[in-house]
């Protein structure tokens, strides 16, 4: 699956305002002439943010969840990834929410679309290895995973380092690429029936983008630069697995990959909700490591 998203449009179905309405509990149609007004009331960015929460839980459950289960059932692997993987904040406006749509992809993927190289950081690359991490899948998946020469190794090493393990080599022009290609394959298997190891998670703040905080995204990309510049691990951690999938235990939050983190780190944010934030305290209070940057 290519690029799978909503690009230049604003998502709309038939029974979106029906839907909306049971979830939100309050009809839509006022607030959506106030989209294309310019700046937006407090108020009709709340609605703006609660739509998206809306259809991007009906996107990932009536197309993603069920191409992945008529894979499933076929024996088949659904290989996916969504928009611009190498522009985090192009994907939550045009997909609402990457880890909803991966929840049940069973091998969840990104394209780096030629923007990995030496001196370049493309730490978007962990949103498909924690969305395999933390939905229990042994490989994530990437479009563009290198290739021949020495670019094409160094593509294909950056994504094994994050925990990409399913390369795909792009072999135009007569690539004639068995050396990297046993390469890939033998180290893909070898990661791939391997357990995540990393400890700390770093909350990733869609809710805070969906009310209009943008630079909340900038903010968590800058610091998992840091947390590597540093040589420490993590996935990134979405609410699905703070509030539902994840279990406590032992003092930490374990997935369904049975990798258990022991700090989780929020990076400046405008919103968290509720249930987030009880677990979150439940978390400190049995021993977990919580940490707060920037704007609380």
């Amino acid at each position: 699956g290519d690029e799978t998203d909503y690009n230049g449009f604003i998502p709309w179905t038939p029974k979106l305002l029906e839907e909306f309405q049971k979830q939100k509990g309050y009809d839509l149609k006022p607030y959506i002439p106030m989209w294309f007004m310019g700046k937006l009331t407090d108020q009709a960015q709340r609605a703006k943010a609660d739509y998206y929460d809306v259809w991007s839980a009906m996107f990932a459950t009536n197309f993603f969840d069920v191409l992945a289960d008529w894979n499933q059932k076929n024996n088949m692997e659904d290989l996916r990834h969504i928009g611009a993987s190498s522009v985090p904040i192009a994907m939550i406006h045009n997909e609402g929410d990457f880890f909803r749509d991966m929840r049940h992809v069973n091998v969840p993927g990104i394209d780096n679309l030629n923007r990995i190289g030496p001196g370049l950081v493309a730490n978007w690359t962990k949103l498909a290895s924690s969305a395999a991490h933390l939905f229990g899948r042994p490989k994530a998946w990437e479009e563009e995973g290198g290739g021949g020469g020495d670019l094409g190794k160094f593509v294909a090493d950056y994504h094994f380092a994050r925990g990409v393990t399913a390369l795909q080599l792009r072999a135009g022009g007569g690539f004639g690429g068995s050396a990297i290609s046993w390469y890939v394959n033998r180290l893909g298997y070898l990661l791939s029936i391997g357990r995540p190891a990393a400890q700390v998670a770093m909350y990733y703040p869609t809710n805070s983008v969906w009310v209009g905080d943008e630079a909340s995204i900038d903010v968590t990309f800058k610091l998992t630069q840091q947390l590597f510049e540093h040589q420490i691990d993590f996935d990134y951690l979405d609410e699905q697995v703070l509030t539902t999938v994840g279990t406590l235990e032992g003092g930490g939050l374990k997935n369904l990959s049975g990798q258990v983190y022991r700090g989780i780190v929020i990076p400046s944010s405008t919103v968290i909700t509720r249930a987030a934030l009880d677990r979150l305290r439940t978390f400190a209070a049995q021993g977990g490591k919580v940490v707060f940057v920037g704007r609380t």
